[in-house]
């Protein structure tokens, strides 16, 4: 009896643990009224690479592409959200080029720029700017090469141009060409038809007006008294008041702005919400942190003989298989694709039947293989 108490009191602990430890960083931090409302522009559409998605999932992607986090870390040691620092970034605000975003590894490419090795390998826009040019010769040049004739230098210097070159896109497409000289229009509207050659992010939702997405840019050039764009109007207002900190114009601006979005095109703020909170949820990356948990307690279960430590092991698995299911079906829902279509998807799918297997093992051979089910679940998830 003693023991089926405790085997209880072990897996109502195990359960709380997970929930807690799924719960942590899904609530957006508390905004007073006077700060930016950065959890209401997180939500805004954009579309990119072919699917609309809310800017919580742009930032979060593009910051990966630069820095493979989803964060950023500022020179007094605080983290910044991917959505302030996109946001900091677009609208021109003159610290976002002092943050440390771009990661490289390579100590020639890195000795190229005129930079030390340092911890985390990360570098800011302001530090890479003095020997940029120097980098896109040296890009090209890799990029004049057959792909067996490129060397690891060759390799890396490409991987650091195309993160610049993919930042300058994307920040020019935020530009406001309203302050252009009308003798340079022709040649900017020549650029920004360059520019939409390129993958860049359509913020500018289908309207009553114009029944597609545009880049932020165009919007703006093509606006004129005769007829202008409300929504590019409010959004250039939204960067012009992060760029000058005044937080009571910028929120004034994004109610504005969803407002004549909600009146214009509703339908475009479908599954937006869902997927921020997907996003925040990061059910992948904690689910397969508790199956590391699970490998490590049923490792010691075994070597100790510990039956408590392999069945919190095996209740923590089903508590962690359990998000992980949901993160699959939600992102194939948001995606709009079936589970797999990448090697990515693909790992993360036999991880996912791989757990399952383990346990269906300890569920059903408890007695004959207790543990071995974690051991499964917990290697491959």
């Amino acid at each position: 009896m003693a023991s089926r108490q405790s085997r209880i009191i072990t897996n109502v602990i195990v359960v709380l643990f997970a929930v807690w430890f799924f719960q942590s960083g899904v609530k957006p931090p508390k905004e007073a009224a006077t700060d930016f409302q950065l959890n209401a522009f997180a939500h805004l559409p954009v579309k990119y690479e072919g699917r609309k998605k809310p800017i919580d999932t742009f930032a979060r992607n593009f910051l990966t592409v630069l820095s493979d986090k989803q964060s950023v870390r500022t020179a007094d040691g605080n983290r910044i959200s991917a959505t302030q620092w996109l946001l900091d970034t677009v609208s021109g605000r003159p610290e976002a080029m002092d943050y440390a975003v771009f990661r490289i590894e390579n100590l020639d490419v890195l000795s190229s720029l005129g930079l030390e090795e340092r911890k985390r390998f990360r570098y800011s826009y302001h530090e890479l700017l003095p020997n940029l040019g120097q980098l896109d010769t040296a890009a090209r040049s890799a990029y004049g090469k057959e792909d067996r004739q490129r060397d690891l230098y060759d390799k890396q210097v490409m991987k650091v141009a195309n993160k610049i070159y993919l930042l300058q896109n994307i920040m020019a497409s935020f530009e406001d060409p309203s302050g252009i000289p009308q003798e340079q229009l022709m040649a900017t509207a020549q650029r920004y038809t360059r520019l939409e050659n390129y993958s860049i992010p359509l913020v500018i939702p289908p309207s009553s007006g114009n029944p597609r997405w545009r880049p932020l840019m165009s919007s703006l050039l093509a606006t004129h008294a005769v007829l202008p764009d409300p929504l590019a109007a409010e959004f250039a207002a939204m960067l012009d008041a992060s760029r000058a900190g005044e937080a009571d114009l910028f929120n004034d601006a994004l109610h504005k702005y969803g407002t004549l979005l909600q009146t214009e095109n509703p339908a475009v703020f479908e599954k937006l919400s869902f997927e921020v909170l997907y996003n925040r949820l990061g059910a992948f990356m904690k689910s397969a942190s508790l199956y590391l948990l699970v490998f490590v307690l049923s490792l010691f279960g075994w070597l100790f003989r510990k039956e408590g430590l392999v069945g919190a092991a095996r209740t923590l698995m089903v508590c962690a298989f359990v998000p992980h299911t949901f993160a699959i079906v939600a992102r194939s829902f948001l995606s709009g694709y079936p589970p797999v279509t990448n090697l990515y998807s693909s790992a993360i799918f036999i991880g996912w039947a791989a757990v399952a297997a383990g346990i269906v093992i300890e569920m059903g051979f408890r007695k004959r293989s207790a543990g071995m089910g974690n051991l499964v679940g917990g290697i491959a998830g």
